[in-house]
């Protein structure tokens, strides 16, 4: 019996490692696909090359962070493409203008300096508490930028930046998506999911955790999957 397919998108500099331990318990259930983010000039760009490489007629989503405010979009403009999704540590909202401006500053800065990586100093407020003193857990979100590159930072910075409100989409849409979030995720707009009055959208917050679900929270993850999808 042939294994059920599912793509995962993955957050602003993760690549696939950022699933290390969250795949090998599904790997009995599952046919599990990394997609990376694509290299586009727009948030449309990306939409319309995931569409190409998805071989699946509907295709099931796990989507983290970036990821998942990607899936969402994805699934706002080719809804007939999408069987069901699941979205880790996002609101799918437009961004705030405070973000908007670091952001802005970032890319400026990355004109005149070459590029390290991010520091300690801000890896550890994006973790749960009980997560903010593994150096491992750190070391590996900074290996996984090390990973992608400053080629690949520009771009995923500058795309996806103007982001749409996309609750019109959620609360209109008959797919069934699930949100999933850590209590302590500050990257997270709690508020934001209340306008949410659509019964095939579920919201969980899952429990103290932070921003990085997939890697402080593999077993959460994971039984979140195999509940939305098997």
């Amino acid at each position: 019996m042939s294994k059920k397919p599912l793509y995962f998108l993955p957050g602003t500099m993760c690549d696939v490692t950022l699933w290390r331990d969250v795949w090998p318990l599904l790997a009995e259930s599952f046919e599990l696909i990394h997609v990376p983010i694509p290299e586009c000039e727009s948030l449309e760009q990306m939409a319309e090359s995931l569409r190409s490489q998805f071989a699946e007629e509907k295709v099931n989503l796990v989507g983290f962070s970036l990821g998942g405010y990607l899936a969402t979009y994805f699934a706002s403009r080719y809804p007939d493409c999408v069987e069901r999704m699941l979205i880790l540590a996002n609101s799918p909202c437009a961004l705030p203008e405070s973000e908007l401006e670091q952001r802005r500053k970032t890319l400026d800065w990355l004109k005149h300096v070459a590029y390290k990586g991010a520091l300690d100093s801000r890896i550890r407020p994006l973790l749960g508490s009980s997560s903010r003193s593994n150096q491992e857990l750190i070391l590996h979100i900074q290996q996984m930028e090390h990973s992608l590159g400053l080629d690949q930072l520009r771009p995923q910075l500058a795309a996806t930046s103007d982001r749409e409100d996309l609750a019109v989409f959620l609360n209109q849409t008959r797919l069934p998506i699930h949100f999933v979030y850590g209590e302590q995720d500050i990257l997270v707009n709690r508020a934001w999911f209340e306008q949410l009055a659509n019964p095939g959208i579920s919201v969980r917050n899952c429990g103290d955790f932070g921003h990085m679900l997939p890697l402080e929270a593999p077993g959460v993850v994971a039984r979140q999957i195999c509940t939305i999808f098997e």
